[in-house]
């Protein structure tokens, strides 16, 4: 009986490692997504729009002026990160009185401003679950 117990008890702790790694592995993937949108919206010429060293943020400055990148590249990488279409309208629809506005979904989030002179601001986050 306790040779079964230990066997037992080894296949649980097996278990719950591999579904460790395989969750960690997810979050690995997911973090790479970050730097995945900034590199399949062509962002690494475009002013205004910054990947983080770590790569786990984009920043975006001034989308939708002369100086800035188009809004539709906040757009981009928002689809490439899966972002609901609710926060894309919302970003849509916010103006200069409405401050900084946020939203979360999956392992990611946004925070946007928006003002007519300055274009929209958005900064992207790569936002790991705690368990």
């Amino acid at each position: 009986m306790g040779i079964g117990t230990v066997i037992g008890a080894s296949i649980v702790g097996a278990a719950v490692g591999i579904n460790a790694a395989v969750d960690d592995s997810r979050e690995s993937a997911k973090a790479e997504l970050i730097a995945g949108a900034y590199a399949t919206c062509s962002l690494d010429t475009v002013d205004g729009a910054e990947l983080s060293p770590d790569e786990l943020s984009i920043t975006i400055s001034g989308a939708g002026k002369y100086f800035g990148p188009e809004t539709s590249d906040v757009y981009c990488i928002g689809e490439a990160l899966g972002m609901p279409d609710s926060v894309t309208s919302r970003m849509g629809h916010t103006r200069a009185l409405d401050g900084t506005q946020t939203a979360d979904w999956d392992v990611f989030s946004v925070s946007w401003t928006y003002h007519p002179d300055d274009g929209l601001g958005a900064i992207f986050e790569y936002t790991p679950t705690t368990d």
